[in-house]
């Protein structure tokens, strides 16, 4: 009996698996999973256990740590992590997290059990004890809570109970002594069911439940007692039964009223036996079993399951087999963890996409890039790809055929498929460049046409578009144009009007007009009864024209209205009414202005594909909703015309990966809204840390309602997550800082706001959700943050600013008060100051006046003293001696003279030295050697020491004698035995170098130190022995000059000597640098010069004979003077000013003009210009005389163009000496020109205006060399000048007739062609113009000295 019963149950049981092996393989559900492992931030891939808690943030229990995922972001923990080691995960293998009503997670590890405490993100290792000592250790599998709130922790030395509210741990262990105690074993599972019963699995021991009235504890055994052997996994409430998990036996079900096991699921449909290691129930009908072979959905009420396996062809598929964990989270979305390949999310989409894409060795969609799309009449789908050719698509079954591609009459020409229409039995395609190809779908037979198939008519082998119209007629539309297929003929007739024009799309309207979608020509309406044909295309002064002239899809919905999709343009409805069109762009808001396809569903709304996603469009309220990736829709974008619905209202779209199916009316309302959530705040991005005290976080910043910062703790970060993983509609995230700006900004892809340099002040940052979705509730999250002012803005500091602004106050009017009462005297002392200046004013002008009128007379007193002194040698000796008492008297008032003039010109602005560099000991040499003589006489000690032989610096060497003479006449004055000059150069300091002046004399007082060197300040001296005269000009000129070298002069602190220090810089900026070879030359010329003999007078000559001289002076007795001492040696001609000057030059053949520069009406600067400038008088050297000694005034003289310039007073030797020279040195330079045949005339010309002419002569004569009547008069015409002025200008420049030069010029030429050696003597007379070789010959000696034939001899000639 017992082995008929057994045999019964055993033929039942595989009655019943033979049943549910064949209901699994009926039409499957297809899961589409996300895929996260360690490349998206799990910790590791090994994923134990999974958990939600209360907020509704995701746990993963990993074997490197506990990872917590907000749905963008991810948070890892685990024994590395940061912090104090107590407050660190201890163990990394995570097996179990769950949750106490205290919202902590408890965490079951390797080595025991972990509290982690969300608040303030620290772990705590459970270490609580029961009465007996014992405390949780081991592996900790599973844990429970019950209804009061009671932990129960499973143990591999019996069953945990913790009482959170006391802080109570009891211990049920197995007592042999105690009947009804926990069997022996390792509590691998603890469950508690929907009636508050615990239940626990027990490691080869079965199944017991807890009895709280007894204590004790229920035993369940199956009748075999197969259970033991089989090993318990886990166990999972389903109502009346408690399903359990085995090792090798699949799930069972304990009846609990009766404690009957009966097996569920106990192998596969292969009928190998399930090792199950998770249990979750997903619906009320359907239980999630986790295996190692895979997940399985139990459906109780079907009796069947379904069984998802990893595939690595399929991206979509498990990532692996070994199933470790399951959780469905609050959105209904189902999480299951595995061994090898991290966790796979299945999301509760509330759109039902399905999507077909090839997967190997399965029976799919052979094509990714799919094209085309048409129903067949039998329900199925053709579906034309671009990669793989037709595929037959049956929706009912899932199943497709694949149709070869081939050159047989069974085989598509091409892969790439682009237009689609079937026709009764058979179904026209059109290729990519490969022609048509027409299936008969009876036969299989294919017949196909392309440009080289004869008599077809084709001229393009691009097909994109067919078209069968409503008299059953076949039009093609190409890259090349429209054609219309002539059944009688097997012929396709070409429409001339659409010649040429890329055909993306047709349709025929109600009317029988065809609409054809072009690729760059707009939209064309065709009728092809009248060939009429109207084109659409953009207009830019019209803006509801077409917006876009490609258009890639034309559709006619329910209500006869026409649609167009566009590739830039947006979509739009055409308007036959107004003839316009409604657009629909990203101007209006719309998310893109590129479309691919538009179907029509059952409710009249349009689903139109774009490279943004799917669009779902309303045409009666213009509303939209766009579905993207996080609605369950492919990756990859869609493609160009591949829409289609079928008959039940399914809609299909394809894509580049493949396409995807849908019925719009079996979409569910989305229900769920996430919560919004800080979950990371950084400062100055770095993240701030949780502390107990004295921090800016105290816990959690998602459990943070304020925080606090300090002023310059302004610039912040924070992380926001909607804790929705299912992503299916779009939230729209918005935020805005209340109290420091009034816009919403939208959140960024990363769910990151910044904010930088936050004023002080409160604020409070508001996140929103805003959920596209009928009757849903905004979320929201806010955080207040008050940043402190600084110090300086707090209260105590606005205190102390009010009291500081009263002091001012007081203080400012004290000052105000002192500051009237302190007017008056300013303005007395302004106006005594202002005095005192002007009389030092006019004192000043009126020695610099009275000094300039005295100059003249000086020179007067001079120049005759000195030609007594020079001529009678032999006169008295009493009257010699007062000559020289004259001379030096007159000397002496020439000095004073010049120092108050220089000192004049130390005080204007315009006033500058001139720079250069000198030798610093010759000029200390020289001014010892010329005041020691006078030391001696005095009796005075006189000494000179310097640091180094030789110093060069830039300087002015007139200002620098100047100071130096000034501080020794002043040193000779006041010396009472010595007088001490020394010269110090440091190297250590080689930018300044000192000259130290120093004498005994009667110490001047520490207190007039600085007085001494104001102008006409003289200390009193009551000793009459030392009273001696002065200006009080000396010390003040000296310290100006001093001072204009930036240097200083100063009386050193020394109480036994009087000493002054003058301090100047080797270096100027302004410093001239010349040639230092040049200058030498120069000087040694000039001492040369001045060092000759006195002159002596010249033999008498004829008048006319001697040099003829101008003299230029305003001052009648100077003009007497000089035009007396001139007299005899030279012809003297005189002016008063400039201009009569010029008169006499007009008249009178002048050789050299002597002009004082300070005249009335024309001065001596205008006279020398206009002389120079002149072509008839720029030979004449010029002489300035002028009373101005500064070096300004030199070099306007000499820039003006004269040829010497001399100072009032002067010494007439030198101004004899001058004028010598300067005729005497043109004198040779014209005989040399004269007499040297190989002399050009540059070297006579004294300016360029002088060159300018005798280039002219030159030319002229060189010119009509060969013509020997060529003369004066020829020469004068050519020149535009008259022949007196021409004989004039040649004899002042050469001394030559005009005659004599142009002769001089054609020997010269003579000379030249001689020296070249190609002509003959004879040949060259005659080339230069004379008559007669003798004549020439003759000529050419007189001139140069020798005969024409010796030059020839000569070897420097040859």
């Amino acid at each position: 009996m017992t082995l008929t019963k057994s045999l019964l149950a055993g033929l039942l049981s595989l009655s019943f698996i033979l049943t549910l092996a064949n209901l699994s393989f009926a039409q499957e559900k297809r899961y589409y999973f996300r895929h996260y492992d360690v490349t998206s931030g799990l910790t590791d891939n090994s994923v134990f256990s999974i958990f939600q808690d209360s907020q509704g943030f995701m746990w993963f229990g990993t074997k490197d740590g506990l990872t917590r995922f907000d749905g963008n972001s991810w948070k890892n923990y685990n024994s590395d992590s940061k912090g104090p080691v107590e407050n660190r995960l201890g163990n990394n293998f995570v097996y179990f997290i769950t949750e106490s009503q205290d919202s902590t997670l408890w965490v079951g590890t390797a080595e025991g059990l972990y509290l982690f405490d969300r608040k303030k993100e620290t772990f705590r290792h459970f270490t609580e004890t029961t009465v007996d000592g014992h405390s949780i250790g081991g592996t900790i599998s599973s844990i429970a809570k019950d209804q009061a709130g009671n932990m129960w922790i499973a143990s591999y030395i019996g069953l945990f109970r913790y009482d959170t509210e006391q802080g109570k741990l009891e211990l049920f262990a197995h007592d042999p002594e105690v009947s009804g105690s926990i069997p022996q074993g390792n509590v691998n599972t603890v469950k508690i069911d929907e009636r508050n019963e615990i239940w626990a699995a027990i490691t080869g021991r079965g199944v017991v439940r807890y009895v709280p009235s007894s204590s004790s504890f229920v035993h369940f055994i199956d009748e075999e007692n197969k259970l033991a052997q089989e090993i318990v996994q886990g166990l999972q409430d389903w109502g009346e039964f408690m399903i359990i998990a085995t090792k090798n036996a699949g799930i069972k079900k304990l009846e609990k009223s009766t404690g009957i096991i009966t097996d569920l699921l106990s192998k596969d449909e292969n009928g190998n036996p399930l090792f199950v290691r998770e249990l979750f129930p997903i619906s009320k009908n359907e239980l999630a079993i986790g295996t190692e072979s895979g997940l399985f959905i139990y459906d109780f009420v079907k009796k069947s399951y379904q069984h998802i396996q990893e595939n690595h062809n399929d991206p979509n598929a498990l990532s692996n087999n070994a199933i470790y964990s399951i959780w469905k989270d609050m959105e209904g979305g189902l999480w299951v963890g595995t061994y090898f390949g991290g966790v796979n999310y299945l999301p509760n989409q509330p759109t039902k996409f399905d999507m077909y894409y090839p997967i190997a060795d399965k029976n799919t969609i052979t094509g990714k890039r799919v094209r085309e799309i048409i129903g067949a009449p039998d329900g199925k789908l053709w579906i034309g790809t671009e990669d793989a050719g037709l595929n037959l698509f049956n929706p009912k079954t899932d199943h497709f055929q694949h149709f070869p591609v081939g050159k047989s009459t069974r085989e598509f020409s091409y892969h790439n498929i682009h237009g689609l229409a079937q026709r009764g039995d058979e179904l026209w395609a059109g290729t990519f460049s490969q022609g048509l190809n027409v299936l008969n779908t009876k036969t299989g037979v294919i017949r196909k046409y392309s440009s080289k198939t004869p008599n077809a008519g084709l001229h393009s082998d691009d097909f994109f578009a067919i078209l069968i119209d409503h008299n059953d007629k076949i039009w093609v539309g190409s890259t090349a144009g429209l054609f219309l297929y002539e059944d009688e003929k097997d012929h396709f007739q070409h429409i001339p009007e659409m010649e040429y024009i890329f055909i993306y799309d047709m349709l025929e309207d109600q009317n029988g007009i065809i609409w054809l979608a072009t690729y760059n020509n707009g939209l064309i309406s065709f009728d092809p009864v009248s060939k009429e044909k109207r084109s659409f295309l953009p207009e830019s002064d019209n803006p509801n024209s077409l917006l876009h002239h490609s258009v890639v899809d034309v559709f006619l919905d329910d209500k006869q209205q026409l649609w167009v999709a566009t590739s830039g343009g947006g979509f739009a409805r055409y308007d036959s009414e107004n003839d316009s069109f409604i657009s629909y762009t990203l101007a209006k808001g719309f998310p893109t202005n590129n479309y691919y396809d538009i179907v029509e569903d059952d409710q009249g709304l349009l689903w139109i594909t774009s490279n943004k996603g799917l669009l779902r469009f309303d045409p009666e309220n213009e509303t939209y909703q766009l579905f993207d990736r996080g609605n369950g829709l492919m990756v990859s974008g869609f493609n160009y015309q591949s829409g289609y619905k079928s008959s039940d209202g399914t809609l299909y779209f394809g894509s580049l990966d493949g396409f995807i199916a849908f019925n719009p009316s079996q979409f569910e309302n989305y229900n769920y809204q996430p919560p919004l959530v800080f979950t990371g705040i950084e400062l100055f991005n770095q993240e701030i840390p949780i502390t107990d005290q004295d921090g800016i976080l105290q816990k959690a910043i998602t459990y943070t309602d304020k925080i606090t910062l300090e002023a310059d703790q302004n610039s912040l970060s924070f992380d926001i997550a909607s804790l929705g993983y299912t992503k299916a509609v779009n939230q729209n995230i918005r935020y805005r800082m209340a109290g420091f700006e009034k816009e919403w900004q939208n959140l960024n892809d990363a769910n990151k706001i910044f904010y930088s340099y936050l004023p002080p002040g409160e604020y409070e940052l508001i996140v929103q959700s805003n959920i596209e979705t009928e009757g849903a509730k905004n979320q929201e999250a806010r955080l207040k943050i008050e940043i402190l002012p600084p110090f300086y803005k707090t209260s105590l500091a606005y205190a102390f600013y009010l009291i500081l602004i009263v002091l001012i106050a007081y203080w400012l009017i004290t000052i105000y008060k002192n500051r009237v009462n302190n007017r008056h005297q300013v303005q007395i002392n302004l106006l005594e100051a202002e005095k005192e200046r002007e009389i030092y004013e006019a004192k000043i002008e009126f020695f610099t006046n009275i000094t300039h009128e005295i100059r003249t007379p000086l020179t007067l007193i001079k120049g005759p003293l000195e030609d007594i002194l020079s001529k009678d040698r032999n006169c008295d000796a009493e009257v010699k001696n007062d000559l020289l008492i004259i001379e030096k008297n007159t000397n002496r008032l020439i000095d004073l003279s010049n120092q108050l003039l220089d000192f004049r010109k130390t005080e204007q602005r315009g006033f500058k030295l001139s720079f250069l560099k000198t030798e610093i000991c010759g000029i200390l040499d020289e001014l010892y050697v010329r005041f020691k003589v006078t030391a001696s006489q005095s009796g005075l000690n006189f000494t000179l020491e310097k640091s180094t032989p030789t110093l060069f610096a830039d300087v002015d060497k007139e200002a620098v004698i100047k100071i130096l003479s000034n501080l020794l006449i002043n040193a000779l004055k006041n010396a009472e035995s010595m007088i001490h000059i020394r010269m110090d150069y440091d190297p250590a300091h080689p930018s300044v170098f000192h000259i130290e002046i120093s004498n005994d004399g009667d110490l001047i007082p520490k207190e007039m130190a600085g007085k001494i060197f104001e102008p006409f300040f003289q200390i009193g001296d009551t000793n009459a022995s030392k009273a001696k005269q002065g200006t009080g000009l000396g010390l003040p000129l000296a310290k100006s000059l001093a001072e204009m070298h930036h240097g200083i002069l100063s009386m050193d602190d020394d109480k036994v000597l009087n000493r002054f220090v003058l301090q100047l810089p080797i270096k100027q900026k302004e410093a001239i640098h010349l040639d230092e070879e040049n200058d030498l030359s120069t000087e040694v010329k000039i001492i040369q010069e001045e060092a000759e003999p006195e002159v002596k007078p010249v033999k008498t000559k004829k008048k006319g004979s001697l040099p003829a001289i101008l003299l230029v002076e305003d001052n009648k007795e100077l003009l007497q003077f000089l035009g007396e001492k001139l007299k005899g040696k030279y012809v003297i001609h005189k002016a008063a000013n400039g201009l009569l000057a010029l008169e006499v030059l007009k008249k009178e053949p002048i050789d050299l003009v002597i002009s004082d520069v300070m005249m009335p009406e024309m001065d001596g600067y205008k006279l020398c210009e206009h002389i120079k400038s002149d072509l008839a008088t720029s030979h004449i050297p010029v002489v300035l005389l002028t009373a101005k000694n500064n070096i300004n005034a030199k070099i306007t003289g000499l820039e003006m163009g004269a040829d010497v310039y001399l100072e009032k007073p002067f010494s007439l030797e030198f101004l004899y000496l001058q004028i010598k020279n300067l005729l005497k040195h043109r004198d040779e330079i014209k005989k040399a020109f004269a007499s040297l045949p190989l002399v050009n005339s540059d070297t006579i010309a004294h300016s360029k205006a002088d060159e300018e002419f005798l280039k002219k002569i030159n030319e002229a004569i060189l010119a009509n060399i060969e013509n020997e009547l060529f003369g004066v008069s020829e020469l004068a015409d050519q020149l535009h000048m008259s022949q007196s002025s021409l004989l004039r200008k040649i004899k002042g420049i050469s001394e030559l007739t005009p005659n004599g030069y142009i002769r001089l010029v054609r020997l010269k030429k003579s000379a030249e062609l001689l020296g070249d050696g190609l002509h003959s003597i004879a040949e060259i007379s005659e080339m230069v113009g004379f008559n007669s070789p003798s004549y020439f010959t003759k000529c050419f000696q007189k001139h140069f000295g020798e005969l024409p034939k010796d030059f020839v001899k000569k070897p420097d000639v040859i």
